[in-house]
């Protein structure tokens, strides 16, 4: 019998298929929001965008993974200044060896907002499993927790800062293995608007994953003379070893539409 066409169900189904990042890469917008319901591509509720250095290119200095992924996420307001959101979210395995994702990502994230800034309390369930077409049988359970925060310090200055830790959460945390391996990440950093116009950001942190620490740091100035444009210098160092330390001096110029 046919059924009748649901633009939610399409959408829900491309949030499911599309690979973490593609979209944006293709100039796609896929995010749909209906009520207390998301669909489509969206920051992961893993992550807390407004406890995070804001960096020149929108990428990651810290190994937290995409921070757009495909999902269904529906929002509860628990009071005025909080909610809780439960998600759906792509699986996207990050391995040292050939896995296979069937089972999305579950997330629950508790978010507070207030005057003085907010904090975020998340975690994720995930299922691990290797391909067995490659010779290799196993599967695992993945989870973590996090917790972040953005405090305003007076108009021009922002400090934030995060934790997370977690056994076989690859993708969230560059890590992973079967047997599952435990990471953990620690970042904190500030923001100062030295006038309407000029803003600089700077953070460390600490990343421990099965192959040992790795220290990262990054600072940018950001000059923004139109409100749709951004302007910028950064330096970004991600520590591996005295053989494999990092060094990134990255300039830029954004067009926001």
């Amino acid at each position: 019998m046919a059924g009748k066409f649901s633009p939610l169900l399409a959408l829900a189904l491309l949030a499911a298929t599309v690979p973490p990042g593609l979209a944006g890469e293709l100039g796609l917008s896929t995010t749909r929001q209906v009520g207390n319901w998301l669909v489509g591509e969206s920051e992961s509720g893993f992550r807390d965008p407004d406890a995070e250095i804001e960096p020149l290119d929108g990428g990651d200095p810290f190994g937290l993974g995409p921070a757009r992924v495909g999902q269904i996420r529906y929002t509860m307001p628990l009071d005025d200044e909080s909610g809780l959101a439960l998600a759906l979210e792509t699986p996207a395995s990050q391995s040292t060896r050939q896995t296979v994702d069937r089972v999305p990502d579950v997330i629950a994230a508790i978010n507070a907002d207030g005057e003085w800034g907010h904090w975020n309390l998340h975690a994720v369930g995930r299922e691990l499993r290797l391909n067995g077409d490659a010779g290799a049988n196993g599967a695992g359970f993945g989870w973590g927790v996090g917790l972040s925060f953005a405090a305003a310090l007076g108009d021009a200055d922002k400090l934030f800062g995060q934790a997370a830790t977690g056994d076989g959460i690859g993708r969230h945390y560059i890590a992973g293995s079967l047997p599952t391996s435990t990471a953990w990440s620690a970042t904190v950093g500030t923001q100062h608007w030295w006038d309407e116009t000029l803003r600089s950001n700077l953070a460390a942190g600490m990343i421990r994953t099965e192959a040992g620490p790795r220290p990262t740091a990054t600072v940018n100035l950001i000059w923004s003379p139109l409100p749709h444009i951004d302007a910028g210098l950064e330096y970004a160092f991600g520590g591996g070893g005295p053989a494999n330390d990092e060094h990134r001096l990255l300039a830029s110029l954004a067009f926001k539409f």
